[in-house]
């Protein structure tokens, strides 16, 4: 078992069972997935009873600003479609001296194929990949996406949990990108695993980060389901690239490049 897998495990093991309701059970499955201490559930009994979304609340605020409560309502046919076909290269064109500039917004289904398919119309001396407006996403699509830049990488990524640390490794890729030069655009928005693929490839493929500060999103969210249709987030993990520094954004190396300031 990888310990992405692992981690997926440990998360899926604080999803309720069928059998269990009401504030005890989102007590005891925040109290085992939460990084900070959650409040007595004496406390939440005497001021919200039965009343999840309140509960919720509370616990929300003594967690802080990571912590929320969100609606969740399942996917339709629609945006079960969507996900498959929304690209992750959002934006492609040459640059002078035989460079390519990608904007990358999500890590989709088809990333690697996509990434493929822009690289075979080289040959390219130079990279340019735009994670400026990238939120983040799935983690394991972005460290099969860091592997074709950086091989396969044992105990890449640490993540630090309430109970202890596990580890993720960067998997073996089937193909390998090579004697590129990469710059990775960074800004404010750039969160997540896209902080975690800039940061894999600064430490392990030699890149250069250009732009702004990232915004230092280097924790994992767990969710517990409350009443129908909302559930409450929690930071699960904080997450670590050893030799780089997430907590506060990753500081670039340089400005942004000339004609590429938008």
């Amino acid at each position: 078992m990888t310990a992405w897998r692992a981690f997926l495990v440990f998360v899926l093991m604080a999803a309720p069972a069928a059998a269990e309701s009401g504030i005890a059970r989102i007590w005891k499955r925040t109290a085992a997935l939460a990084l900070e201490p959650v409040p007595p559930l004496a406390l939440l009994r005497q001021r919200c009873g039965e009343d999840a979304l309140c509960a919720g609340r509370i616990i929300a605020r003594a967690l802080g600003a990571r912590a929320r409560i969100v609606r969740q309502r399942p996917p339709d046919t629609d945006a079960i479609r969507l996900v498959k076909v929304r690209p992750t290269i959002t934006a492609r064109r040459a640059l002078s001296g035989g460079g390519l500039y990608l904007e990358l917004r999500r890590f989709g289904i088809q990333a690697l194929p996509e990434l493929k398919a822009a690289l075979a119309e080289g040959p390219f001396s130079r990279l340019v990949i735009d994670l400026r407006h990238n939120t983040g996403g799935d983690v394991a699509r972005m460290l099969r996406l860091a592997a074709v830049f950086i091989g396969p990488r044992a105990k890449a990524v640490r993540l630090r949990t309430a109970t202890g640390e596990r580890w993720l490794d960067v998997p073996k890729p089937g193909w390998r990108i090579e004697n590129l030069r990469l710059e990775v655009l960074i800004g404010p928005r750039t969160a997540s695993s896209a902080e975690l693929l800039a940061a894999l490839l600064r430490r392990y493929a030699g890149a250069r980060l250009r732009g702004a500060r990232s915004f230092g999103k280097n924790w994992l969210s767990g969710a517990i389901p409350l009443a129908q249709g909302w559930a409450l987030l929690v930071p699960s993990a904080v997450m670590e690239v050893p030799g780089e520094a997430l907590a506060g954004g990753l500081e670039p190396d340089g400005p942004l490049p000339a004609g590429l300031t938008k």
